[in-house]
């Protein structure tokens, strides 16, 4: 005899796209347990990122953002930096291209690995592609609305030497508010309403893939993880180096 939480395992008539967690998590989500899919997910998100990146460093300039860098390093001479930049310019976008394409992948699949662990750990049943796919699916819906957001900031932006690259998005608290600890304002930065998103996406989305695990442990699955990471690199931005 099957019951609710059962029944909501039970295979789509046809996968959903992945652009549908746009329009219906919940639906995609659903369709996730008997026919997770991750790839085509993060495909697009990574190569939505890959471009908006390169556009956003396009529109900024690379000799500014090289000067800027060079600048906030005492221990480096700015001119030599930026001459060094300048002569291996082609190799730098490829690198930091691969780096932003690839980095979707491996963030994503580190993601999915603690919560997998984190719910065998408390006796859910579900195996590490599952998670996988809702965190491919939460990470798509949250990298295509951060990086449209970073793309229109810099498009709007006529003042482009103030353009704060660290944190260019009015969507956490730091933005507003500015506090000289180095730890509260990584904290604040931490409160961030895409952050938030997608962490209600992962606590939406691991229950229909994950037999055993119930809404509000579910939260709590994927918040004391957060809760965790927050607060140690809050604490390394204080640790003497």
């Amino acid at each position: 005899m099957q019951d609710a939480n059962t029944l909501e395992l039970l295979p789509q008539d046809r996968p959903l796209p992945p652009w549908s967690v746009f329009f219906s998590p919940i639906a995609t989500f659903n369709s996730l347990s008997q026919r997770p899919r991750w790839l085509l997910p993060l495909l697009i998100a990574a190569v939505y990122s890959t471009a908006a990146n390169y556009y956003v460093v396009t529109r900024l300039g690379f000799v500014r953002l090289v000067a800027r860098a060079a600048h906030a390093n005492s221990s480096l001479d700015p001119e030599a930096m930026l001459q060094n930049a300048l002569a291996h310019q082609t190799q730098i976008m490829l690198v930091q291209s691969v780096s932003t394409f690839l980095g979707v992948f491996v963030t994503t699949a580190a993601i999915a690995l603690i919560l997998w662990l984190v719910i065998l750990l408390i006796g859910g049943d579900t195996i590490y592609k599952n998670v996988f796919s809702v965190a491919a699916h939460a990470a798509l819906l949250t990298i295509v609305a951060k990086e449209t957001m970073f793309v229109v900031a810099a498009t709007v932006n006529n003042d482009l030497d103030s353009f704060d690259l660290d944190n260019p998005l009015a969507t956490n608290l730091a933005f507003f508010i500015h506090l000289g600890s180095p730890a509260a304002v990584r904290i604040l930065s931490h409160l961030d309403v895409i952050t938030i998103t997608n962490l209600a996406l992962l606590a939406l989305g691991l229950p229909r893939v994950a037999r055993g695990l119930k809404p509000a442990t579910s939260f709590m699955v994927v918040m004391i993880p957060w809760v965790i990471y927050v607060l140690v690199t809050s604490f390394i931005t204080i640790t003497p180096s």
